[in-house]
């Protein structure tokens, strides 16, 4: 086979391997959702809300009360079990969240969840797994379009110093009965062992070993198991721009002479109507040494099935 028509089997393999990521991180998202919007008719967490919104109807200055608590919420440490943080970390309902956390690690459809909190309609904490970055969310971006749009929202890739994970929040509405909002679950996922995991399974069945991006609409650099800097701009890159379509793969030479250079595939969000407004495109690399090896080398890439 000659070197033009390896490059081709193994980039059109390879393709292949970028769409199946893609969709298993997908859908790992979508159900990560599904899973708390049916825990948002829970019994225990609507008499949670509605007892705290009643509560604070009752201070009559609840954001003065709110602001307050935020300002004393960012000296704590997560490690102080002061009554109040106590109070939230350690009641009924953040148990039963606990609880629930532990069901989805240990069982058949494993979870990747970081923590999860609960916010009342005024946007202050009832519950949480573990102290969250802020007790006030009502000036978080998902706020408004969880409160306009209904159902839930995916939030921003963001980096956690806590454990040096790259983390994606989803934010579920609460309803009453009637359909009025009450109040909000809050969802961090850990992509870091998500993709860490897929990549972990693909591997084991015999495939090489593949670096991976996942890039924004406009060029950003959110997520990688490479080390870079979150929303990174690659929009001027050659990598960016060799990106047309929802999925194809393209070679990518060194810079230097001498210097090795990669093939990329990558593949584009399609469908999953929560996500796609993201745009967000993943690709997987694979090092030209690796493509050009001996054929007997080249046997895990191109038998390997998805």
């Amino acid at each position: 086979m000659g070197k033009k028509a390896l490059e081709e089997d193994i980039g059109k393999n390879t393709v292949y391997l970028a769409d199946d990521v893609m969709e298993k991180l997908a859908g790992e998202l979508d159900r990560s959702i599904e899973n708390f919007e049916e825990y948002g008719r829970d019994l225990l967490l609507s008499e949670y809300l509605h007892k705290s919104n009643e509560e604070f109807e009752r201070l009559g200055d609840a954001r003065k009360y709110i602001e307050s608590k935020e300002k004393s919420w960012r000296n704590l440490s997560e490690k102080e079990a002061t009554p109040f943080l106590k109070s939230l970390t350690d009641n009924p309902l953040a148990r039963e969240i606990m609880e629930k956390l532990r069901y989805y690690e240990e069982g058949a459809e494993k979870g990747y969840y970081e923590d999860v909190y609960v916010v009342n309609r005024f946007g202050a904490i009832v519950a949480q797994s573990r102290k969250a970055d802020h007790y006030r969310h009502d000036n978080e971006p998902w706020w408004k379009r969880v409160q306009k749009n209904g159902g839930a929202c995916v939030c921003e890739i963001e980096y956690d110093e806590k454990d040096g994970h790259f983390h994606l929040g989803e934010a579920i509405r609460v309803n009453d009965r009637g359909g009025a909002f009450i109040g909000a679950i809050v969802v961090s996922l850990d992509l870091d062992r998500m993709l860490a995991a897929f990549k972990k399974a693909i591997v084991s069945k015999g495939r090489p070993s593949f670096e991976y991006k996942l890039v924004s609409a406009d060029g950003r650099g959110l997520f990688s198991d490479e080390e870079h800097k979150l929303r990174e701009d690659l929009s001027g890159t050659k990598l960016f721009k060799s990106i047309k379509g929802d999925s194809g793969y393209f070679l990518v030479q060194g810079d230097d002479p001498g210097e090795g250079g990669e093939l990329f595939a990558y593949s584009r969000l399609r469908g999953h109507n929560r996500l796609s407004r993201f745009g967000w495109t993943l690709l997987v690399e694979y090092p030209l040494d690796l493509v050009h090896a001996p054929a007997a080398g080249l046997k895990k890439i191109l038998l390997w099935v998805l």
